[in-house]
């Protein structure tokens, strides 16, 4: 026999149980749809779940110690690159001492060639000037002496001596204005004729040339 669990009487069968818990216990609803007893689960494959380690898991020793020898190679490897970074930049740095050092020195080459090519063109200017006053000197000492000497052929009547028809000077020794052939002017004054391409102050002919110390014969 079979007890009601809430009412506590028996049936024979399980249908007539039904029926009964159905009519006195599930009320009007029930009755017009009595509801279909759940079915029981199927029961899931049991499936063994299979441990995976790998080298970046954590999960047992292996894992661990995998991931261990993984941090350790990366740490090894960031401290060689420091290292090697350190070298770089020392050899930057060595090298930006060099290039300064080597521009400094060509720097002061550069400077002491420069002053050392003043200094020349210094001696140079100051040689020249030399030079030319040395020449002056000796033009003017040549100049002197011929005047001298050409004074004392016109005091012995040795040259052709006059008035010059351009300073006026008197009793000085005439030059020559070739090609027209005037005895006019004195040295100095046909020195300016010639150069200056001034004609000749008699004739008004060209100048092409002049002749100094005409001697007169004894």
């Amino acid at each position: 026999m079979i007890t009601c669990g809430q009412c506590g009487q028996g049936y024979a069968t399980k249908a007539w149980l039904f029926q009964h818990t159905i009519k006195a216990h599930s009320g009007p609803l029930a009755e017009a749809a009595p509801p279909r007893p759940p079915e029981p689960p199927e029961a899931a494959p049991h499936k063994k779940k299979a441990h995976v380690v790998n080298e970046d898991s954590w999960h047992g020793e292996e894992g661990v110690w995998a991931s261990s020898a993984g941090l350790r190679g990366i740490a090894a490897e960031e401290e060689a690159a420091r290292t090697r970074l350190s070298e770089l930049k020392a050899q930057v740095e060595n090298t930006q001492r060099v290039v300064a050092a080597t521009i400094a020195q060509e720097r002061d080459a550069f400077l002491r060639a420069r002053d050392a090519v003043a200094q020349l063109k210094r001696e140079t200017e100051a040689l020249g000037d030399a030079v030319r006053k040395r020449a002056a000197a000796r033009e003017a000492v040549d100049e002197a002496w011929a005047v001298a000497q050409v004074a004392k052929d016109a005091a012995a009547g040795k040259v052709l001596a006059g008035t010059c028809s351009v300073c006026l000077g008197e009793r000085v020794p005439l030059s020559v204005l070739a090609p027209c052939g005037h005895a006019c002017v004195c040295k100095g004054c046909s020195v300016t004729i010639a150069a200056g391409g001034i004609k000749c102050p008699m004739c008004r002919a060209p100048v092409e040339s002049v002749v100094h110390r005409i001697f007169q014969s004894s």
